[in-house]
């Protein structure tokens, strides 16, 4: 009952908004869902996420530790 009028509005077509203002509102839309997409990203992207799987931190992660790759003598760590 509360959802149909919503529903119509959504579903009708636009006659009092130009289009110019639906594409906009649009792009505005996917800049701003684009936008939330990359940081998430790039919060995923790090070495402390990864190995936040309790699967990733007592397998995976005690093998990488005594690699090559984890120890530099630069100090430099390959991770993601």
């Amino acid at each position: 009952m509360g959802i149909k009028k919503p529903w119509t509005f959504f579903w009708r077509p636009s006659a009092g908004y130009p289009v110019a203002v639906l594409l906009g509102g649009g792009l505005l839309i996917g800049m701003v869902l684009s936008g939330a997409f990359a940081s998430f990203v790039q919060y995923s992207n790090t070495q402390a996420f990864c190995i936040s799987c309790h699967e990733m931190e007592s397998t995976v992660y005690q093998e990488y530790k005594e690699t090559s790759h984890y120890r530099k003598p630069a100090g430099v760590r390959a991770i993601g």
